[in-house]
């Protein structure tokens, strides 16, 4: 892992490789981010092993929706699609509402879920809504 101090921190995702302005050394394979810690204004990032880049469940805030309110009651499991980048196919998943958060598990393990982008909730090709990553 490399730990450094960036200037515009906010504007780098989990799992960039491009632009990040180090290469070659350590194992020479590709380094890319695995976090961010906005406070500390540190990028991490890792090099080769990818494993650390996908998750089965995630979690959004600031959630917003269609019909003006959330498609099931807090606590009930819902299986849905969910969209986490522009154009990405929808994946299948099951959210439940917490607390005003939407917990989100996925069907498969999800490649650099970015805290700060958004997560979209289908029925379907219908978008219900969605929330922040965080």
């Amino acid at each position: 892992e490399v730990l450094g101090r960036h200037d515009g921190l906010m504007y780098y995702t989990i799992g960039q490789r491009k632009g990040l302005g180090v290469g070659g050394g350590g194992n020479g394979g590709r380094w890319f981010v695995i976090e961010k810690d906005v406070p500390g204004n540190r990028l991490i990032l890792s090099q080769g092993d990818e494993s650390r880049l996908y998750a089965r469940r995630a979690r959004a805030s600031f959630l917003s929706w269609v019909a003006g309110e959330p498609p099931v009651p807090e606590g009930t499991p819902f299986p849905c699609q969910i969209r986490l980048r522009h154009r990405q196919p929808l994946q299948d998943a099951v959210i439940t509402l917490e607390g005003g958060t939407l917990g989100m598990e996925f069907a498969q393990k999800q490649r650099a879920v970015t805290p700060g982008q958004y997560a979209a909730v289908y029925d379907g090709e219908v978008c219900l809504g969605g929330g922040e990553i965080e």
